[in-house]
Formats: structure tokens, sequence, C-alpha cells
């Protein structure tokens, strides 16, 4: 029996995207294209750059305007954001990535958090919200539970499954992940394809250099760069508003139980444990 129900930890909506900027997400990350292959991107096994892991670029979006398309649909985002969740107002940065997944592969459960502050030593920190749109219909759903850092095992989570112009937007305090997909798509070329942004009123992030990937990074400069991929993320001329009529917000499917409790020889069981950051949490 599947039962959905709306909260405040997660919302979805459909129809999320104007049409010309979902074609062009679509379109300039497609399975074949510069993004993936100058990142060096693992999609059958780590689902990041053979390079450097989890990479990111970060887009001030207080102190200057949109300077690519992507950068563009970020904006639109953060205002249909802002209406449902109105602390974003406060976030000063936009940290974006994207995945490319075979339709059976997951990511493990954690939180999205500043990877340069955590590499320096200080303790994780998280956007206020992060965000999902799925670019394709293949691969497993995103869990979002009720569980925090510091807090008890998750007693509830939410699933969002993916759905071409779906976009899941979540408190991101909490614990989340991807399931993997089930069964098998029509062709073994099919991808779960999403984008994902992160607003955060600051993130430590530093500039690793020209050309050279990793968490928070500057988006290229034309004129100081040998990537080609940025050269498709042009400026739109396309008006758009927030205000949208065919917009849908839909319930996510209730996961009424995530963990399930164990018992060890002397009857002792797990539900109370409070589980390590660092030792479960991260990773691809």
């Amino acid at each position: 029996n599947i039962s959905t129900s709306k909260s405040d930890i997660v919302k979805v909506f459909d129809n999320a995207l104007p049409y010309e900027m979902l074609y062009h997400l679509q379109n300039t990350l497609q399975t074949n294209s510069d993004f993936w292959t100058e990142h060096d991107y693992d999609e059958m096994n780590t689902n990041s750059s053979q390079l450097v892991g989890y990479f990111s670029y970060i887009y001030p979006i207080k102190s200057r305007n949109a300077l690519c398309s992507i950068e563009q649909i970020i904006d639109f985002v953060y205002h249909i954001t802002c209406q449902h969740f109105p602390e974003v107002v406060e976030a000063q940065y936009a940290e974006w990535w994207s995945h490319n997944r075979v339709h059976s592969s997951g990511h493990q459960l954690h939180f999205d958090s500043d990877e340069t502050a955590i590499e320096s030593g200080y303790k994780p920190s998280h956007p206020i919200v992060s965000v999902v749109i799925y670019l394709s219909e293949f691969g497993g759903p995103t869990l979002v539970t009720d569980q925090t850092l510091q807090g008890r095992l998750a007693e509830k989570g939410w699933l969002s499954f993916p759905k071409e112009n779906r976009m899941t937007i979540f408190n991101a305090n909490y614990l989340h992940g991807v399931i993997p997909g089930v069964g098998v798509t029509s062709s073994s070329t099919n991808r779960r394809l999403s984008f994902m942004v992160g607003f955060w009123k600051d993130i430590k992030a530093k500039n690793r250099g020209i050309d050279c990937p990793g968490p928070a990074q500057p988006f290229p400069s034309t004129y100081n760069t040998e990537y080609q991929w940025h050269k498709h993320m042009n400026l739109l001329n396309v008006p758009y508003s927030s205000v949208r009529n065919d917009f849908i917000e839909i319930d996510p499917i209730v996961v009424p139980k995530v963990w399930e409790a164990l018992t060890d020889k002397e009857n002792h069981t797990t539900s109370n444990l409070n589980i390590s950051y660092d030792k479960c949490f991260q990773g691809f």
C-alpha cells in the first residue's frame, strides 16, 4: 500500500522548469557531452570525477548577475524555492552539480556538506536547502529522511521518483540518498540524469586553479581555460517568470520505516545508535 503525504522537510513539483530551460539542461548535460568527458566522470562506478572525486561549481547569487545559462536557471529555481522555503532568501551562494547514473546505480545515505571546510578540519555544515531536478525518468527515487546529523535515527522518509522536469526541494539538514533503480530499461544507454543546486548562507570555497575541478569551483572564464563544456552554456535569450500556471505540487511517497533494528547475541538492539558522520554518511 503506497501512501503520500505533504511534508515541511521535502516538497515535490512537476512541470518545474520552462521548456526552454529543461531542453537546454538536457542538451548540455546529455550523456555524451563535453561536461562529462572533460571532468573524467565515472558513470559506471563512483559517479564522480576519476581525477578529483566530487566536483561542483559556485554562483554568488547576491553579488553578481548570471554569467551563463546554468546561473540563469539557478535564478529561476531560487525564486521558486523561496516561495516554499522562505529561509532561502538568506542564501548568498548557489552550489550546483550534476549526476549521470546508470539505472541501477544509487547513492548511499549522506548529508550535503561543505567539502572544502571538512578538508580544512571544520565540522560539517549544510546548505539551507538542496534541490534535485530530474532530466530523465530512469533510475531510482531520491529518499529524504527526518534524521539530522546529531539527532536520533530516522523514523520516517519520503520518496521522489525520477520524472522528466520534476523538482524535489528539501531541507538540507536531513539525511538523504538515492535508491538504485529496479528492473531493466529499454536501452543500456538510458541514464538517471539530474541537476542539483544547494543554496548556502556561506560556503568555504577555495579556487583550485585553472581547469582543476573540485568542490564549489568558480565557473570557467571563457578566456582562461581549455574546457569546452562551458561554451555550450551561453546566456539564454528567454524571458521567464517564476509565476507559472502549469506548476504542479505533488505529495511524495511516505516511507514509514527507514531503519531496521537488529539484535545482537546479548539481545541488545541497534535502534538507538548515533552513527558517525565520517564512517557511514559520505562517499559515492
